[in-house]
């Protein structure tokens, strides 16, 4: 069995705590001498209040022993039942089929170490708040119009406490590393000035203006931590909505600099991303 820390995380009058992964079907756990209540994300748990306990209810045997199956065939050569104290007196009984095995079980409680961090949901989901949870995964999905959504990444609590969509469309969200390099370079791709085309956009993201071979842009996504070029990028939101606003300002800025072959202003705008930097008008 498996002790590790499960971390739980306490808000607005709830707490909710996970992930615990090795609890498998059949597991007996407890959270405050109660049985764990499910939470809109999996392998989540939530209790009201403070988290006071968290066990493991395991089934023990004992009395463990064998019976006459035959009550009818019981004399004193032949005991109704055969435990430690006799088996040995009785041995060449057990290796016949007139008894069965049986026992008794009870529960032996084990604790779960837990520990338990104060969050404020209302804070803005910047990024050292980004920083203090584990995100969930987000898997690539088809490059269509409203795939963004199924990119976005939140915070656990809000994960465990709200169910989707009005998770995304509320609460704070960011978009991050390869899902950020997709959708930007899908969205600029959309957009591109007359006469411009994408080169190759295979982790490399190359825009070129195709009556002069001049190469106004140029976003490498590496994935090691020696070459992050885009990997490490974020972009943050309020909700759905504004991180869309947000993407947008951005496209357009950049789109405005492809035309004008400024494309020194784009690196500099990707960095100024990545320090968290709006771009909600396209800067002049």
């Amino acid at each position: 069995m498996k002790t590790e820390m499960v971390t739980a995380y306490k808000t607005k009058g709830q707490t909710v705590f996970g992930k615990m992964t090795y609890i498998y079907s059949g597991d007996d756990y407890r959270a405050n001498n109660k049985p764990l209540n499910k939470t809109f994300l999996d392998g989540w748990f939530q209790v009201d209040g403070d988290l006071e306990s968290l066990v493991q209810v395991l089934k023990v045997k004992v009395n463990e022993r064998y019976e006459l199956i035959n009550k009818d065939l019981y004399n004193e050569k032949i005991p109704l039942v055969i435990d430690d104290s006799t088996k040995e007196k009785f041995k060449s009984l057990l290796d016949s089929e007139l008894y069965k095995w049986v026992f008794d079980t009870e529960e032996k409680f084990v604790d779960i170490p837990f520990e338990v961090i104060e969050v404020d949901t209302e804070q803005r989901f910047d990024i050292k708040t980004a920083k203090e949870f584990s995100l969930r995964p987000c898997q690539w999905n088809e490059r269509k119009q409203h795939y963004i959504i199924q990119l976005l990444e939140h915070n656990p609590v809000d994960m465990c406490l709200i169910p989707r969509p009005l998770l995304d469309l509320t609460r704070p969200c960011k978009l991050a590393g390869e899902n950020l390099y997709n959708v930007l370079t899908d969205m600029v791709a959309v957009k591109l000035p007359k006469n411009c085309r994408i080169v190759n956009n295979n982790a490399v993201f190359e825009v070129k203006d195709m009556t002069k071979s001049n190469r106004l842009i140029y976003w490498k996504n590496y994935f090691d931590d020696k070459n992050q070029t885009f990997g490490n990028r974020a972009m943050f939101g309020n909700s759905y909505d504004d991180l869309m606003g947000r993407l947008n300002a951005f496209v357009n800025y950049v789109i405005q600099k492809l035309s004008d072959y400024d494309a020194r202003a784009i690196e500099i705008a990707i960095d100024e991303m990545a320090q968290g930097k709006d771009f909600r008008e396209v800067k002049e």
